[in-house]
This record gives C-alpha cells, structure tokens and sequence, in this order.
C-alpha cells in the first residue's frame, strides 16, 4: 500500500510447488524411498534454512577455467553417399556459460558475497564485463590475455537432444608469467579475506604449480574438485595437490589418480587419504548416487533423480552447492548426510536444464528440499 500497491486473489486452481515435485519423483525405486525415510529423522527443513542463512552471509572466492559451452541442435539426414560420415542439418543455436562461469551462476544464489577469480581471452572482455555470461552480482577479477582465446566447446545435438559430436577450440589456456604473477600477488593480498575458496580445476591450465601452493597455504577453508576430460587426456590430477578441507572426484577421476581399476569405494577413500590431507572427501558414482568418507565414518546417498534430461554440468552444481553446506555444522554429526543430500539436490535438479541454460536458485532448492522431506 505504501509504494501503491494492490493483491489481487483470483478463482483461479492453486498448484503446490511441493505436491508437483513430489508427483514428479514418485518413481523413486526402494533404495531411494528408505533413504529419504532415514533422512527425515536426522535434518529437517528447519535446519536447511538455518544453514542457508548463515552461507549467506560468507565470503566466497572461486577459481577456475573459463569455458564457453556452444550447443549446435540439429537434424540427421543420414551418411554421406560418398564418405563414411554423418550428414546433418543445423536447425538453431545456444551459447551458454560454462566452466566456472557455471560455478559461480550457481552460487550467488545462495550466498551474496562471490568473486570470481579467473583468466579469460581479451574479445570476451566485453562479453564478460557486460553481465552477459555472469550474474551481475557476481564480483570480477579476470585477467585478460591478447595473445590466447577463451576456451570455446562446442557439441551437436540431433532432435532427440541426444548428444552426437562435440569440438572444441583448443585445451589449454596458461595464464603466461605476467599474469601469473598478477594472479599470485592478488592472492597473497586479498586471500585471507575469504571464508572459502572453492576450486573448480578443469585442466585447462589456469592452476599453476605456483597458485596451486598459495591457495593451499592461505585458504581457511578449501573446497576442490579435479577433473579429468578429454582435453587434458587423465594428466589432471588430484595428486598435484596436498591437503583441502573438502573434496569431490567422479569414480573414474578417483580411479584414475589411485590407480584402481576395481577396488572398492571404501577402499579408494582409504587409499587416497594416504595422499592427500582432506576432511571430508566425496566420490560421485552419476546415476548410483555419491559416497563421501570423514576420515571416520563412510556414507552414502541415492541420486534423487530417476529422469534427466542433460547430465552436463551435474557434477559441477553437486560440487558447487555441497561445497557450501560444508562449510556449516563442523561439530554437527550430520555434516557428511547434509553434504550428500544438498549435494545430489543440485545435481538432480541440474540433469533437467539442457546445457547452462539455468542456474540452481536457492527457492527452487529449498522448495526440492522441502518436498523431500516434509
């Protein structure tokens, strides 16, 4: 009233969020149902809000490679009469923001201070500083280089969405010694002034040796995630690192580093605190779910999803979010359970936008959350 305005209530059908969520879970399997059920007795929703207030109010800094992800939707016309290829016809095209671009979308949602730290090419200067690939409330320090473009990946798709072929500009991106060195500087500076760095390595060449030891040395609380892609061919590994307080690999990523083809989850975790110091480590294993190890206890929960639509970026938004639930409850027993559960949220609910097309938002996340265990 006092800035004139008017509620109009409508005859119009009411839909509960939660009801529609529910309705569109209910073919969660045994395995599923009996975890939610246990889960309901150790956190409720209350404390999620809780938690989400004071992540609120961290200071966050995320480090990463840039990548530009371009999805190319197409129509098969069949092969080549001449050549043993695939003929297609392109029907539209969608930039998205990938990367830890992503990242950092997926975070300001949740928390209002985020900066990101990164490198990028000079012709996406713009494209950056304009907000176009960033939520604006995201605080910038990019290191532009004219010598090197961005990191640009680009996938076709038939008109199932189904993914058929993917290229990409070029795999790695070094920052140079000049830039280096401006990174380094920077974070000796201003580090400390961080609740938590989060630390998305894509292999890409941003996270020298030199910037690799400063955030492990300085970070009161670090969060990591290594991956292994086709770009850097398995030589990106979580062995370049020494100690983080929380960390999160795929199976084949944690296979990989170890060296263990068939072994067991308990036994990787077991194998991998003998080379890196870590308070809680977690392996995700995609569609069966994720696992994660305090250096006491072993747990384990179900993905939370049983339909997807694209599976990229779910390891990233489970990594994302879970990495700020882990920075809350230190002397809470639930701590590992809350990591998995908000976890697997994220990653449930990314698997439903095709590319970087959305980000988690906290509503929808507490909206899923709530459905889950009301």
């Amino acid at each position: 009233e006092k800035n004139d305005g008017k509620i109009i209530f409508t005859n119009e059908k009411t839909l509960s969020s939660s009801k529609i969520l529910n309705n569109f879970f209910k073919d969660f399997d045994d395995i599923q149902k009996n975890y939610i059920k246990n889960l309901k007795k150790k956190i409720s929703i209350e404390s999620i809000i809780r938690d989400l207030e004071k992540i609120s109010k961290k200071r966050i800094l995320v480090i990463g490679d840039i990548i530009f992800d371009k999805y190319i939707f197409s129509d098969t016309l069949g092969k080549s009469p001449k050549e043993s290829i695939i003929s297609v016809k392109v029907s539209a095209e969608k930039n998205y923001s990938g990367g830890i671009l992503a990242t950092a979308n997926h975070l300001v949602s949740f928390c209002k201070n985020i900066t990101l730290l990164s490198i990028a090419g000079e012709k996406e200067k713009k494209l950056i500083n304009k907000n176009e690939s960033l939520n604006r409330y995201i605080k910038k320090k990019i290191f532009f280089s004219n010598k090197q473009n961005s990191i640009y990946k680009c996938r076709f798709l038939n008109n199932q969405n189904e993914k058929i072929f993917q290229y990409t500009n070029r795999d790695y991106f070094f920052p140079g010694k000049k830039i280096e060195n401006k990174i380094c500087l920077y974070l000796n500076k201003n580090i400390k002034k961080f609740d938590a760095v989060i630390v998305n390595d894509f292999g890409h060449g941003l996270l020298t040796d030199k910037i690799i030891k400063i955030i492990q040395n300085k970070s009161k609380e670090l969060c990591l995630n290594v991956q292994t892609n086709s770009a850097n061919s398995g030589f990106n590994l979580v062995n370049k690192y020494k100690k983080a307080n929380y960390v999160v690999l795929d199976e084949p990523e944690t296979r990989l580093a170890l060296q263990k083809k068939f072994e067991d989850a308990k036994t990787l975790f077991l194998e991998m605190k003998k080379i890196l110091k870590f308070k809680i480590f977690c392996i995700s294993f995609g569609s069966s779910g994720a696992k994660n190890f305090d250096n006491k206890k072993f747990f384990f929960s179900p993905a939370l999803t049983n339909k997807t639509l694209d599976t990229m970026g779910a390891g990233d938004a489970f990594f994302a979010i879970s990495s700020l639930f882990s920075l809350v409850r230190d002397k809470n027993k639930t701590k590992s359970e809350l990591i998995l559960f908000t976890g697997n949220i994220a990653g449930a609910m990314k698997t439903q936008y095709l590319g970087h097309s959305k980000n988690i938002k906290k509503l929808p996340f507490l909206n899923y959350a709530k459905s889950l265990l009301s």
